[in-house]
């Protein structure tokens, strides 16, 4: 679709397109592609294609092979001061936690919003957490539970690959108001026996405090006029490297 109206393309590759007749257009015109070219199909084989090898990268690796790793880590890590101890959900502490969650949260697969949980009657809402206690104790989770929607969002403006979107799954609200529940008691525990320097999803230590300790290193040698050499180096997120067998066989 171009500003004189429906345009028929002949060809067309990343950043060159061939039109069947000849147009009237001029720099900095916008061309809209009101109808999709290829199939679903060929949409999600291509996603497949990229996120495969990532996911199923360590589907072959033996779980004896990161024997080794786990032991000259386990000395590392201090031992917490005392073991995790989960009581039972309460239904106030399940409110406090849905209520916490943002008015316009997704509501997911499950279709029960975060306003259908807090006006949900009391006997409902007990026989819910119940469920949840049931589940931490063996019981298998309702299947309607853990339905997840992927949704592909444009990592830019421009994007043209699989590569330029970022898939993210949403589950039920359900599901991510317990996660987000024990998630924070599990943190709380964890903080006991993790240093000062670790940042990152934790209370007053953001992610963003790594970028603000570097630019007042900056501005401090800055204005001592320092002489001192300092280098920044980048590091690979670990998850993708290390199976999730490893990540967890100390837990």
């Amino acid at each position: 679709m171009g500003p004189s109206g429906l345009l028929q393309c002949k060809s067309h590759e990343p950043g060159r397109i061939e039109l069947a007749q000849d147009q009237a257009l001029a720099v900095g015109d916008l061309l809209r592609q009101t109808r999709m070219c290829g199939s679903v199909s060929a949409v999600f084989a291509e996603f497949a294609h990229m996120w495969t090898p990532i996911w199923n990268k360590h589907q072959d690796t033996p779980v004896d092979f990161w024997d080794d790793f786990i032991a000259n880590r386990i000395p590392l890590i201090a031992p917490p001061p005392s073991p995790l101890a989960l009581s039972d959900i309460t239904i106030d502490a399940w409110l406090e936690v849905v209520r916490h969650k943002k008015v316009h949260t997704a509501t997911g697969p499950g279709g029960i919003s975060r306003l259908d949980l807090l006006r949900m009657p009391k006997q409902c809402t007990g026989n819910l957490v119940h469920l949840l206690n049931q589940v931490e104790q063996g019981l298998p989770w309702p299947p309607q539970l853990l339905v997840g929607l992927i949704s592909s969002l444009e990592k830019r403006e421009d994007a043209r690959s699989a590569a330029d979107y970022r898939p993210i799954c949403v589950l039920s609200l359900i599901y991510r108001s317990w996660a987000s529940l024990r998630a924070r008691q599990l943190l709380a525990w964890l903080i006991q026996c993790t240093p000062d320097s670790l940042i990152g999803s934790r209370p007053r230590k953001e992610a963003a405090d790594v970028w603000f300790n570097i630019a007042t290193a900056v501005e401090d040698g800055r204005y001592r006029k320092s002489s001192d050499i300092r280098c920044l180096v980048g590091y690979p997120e670990m998850f993708p490297h290390v199976a999730p067998g490893a990540s967890f066989r100390h837990s």
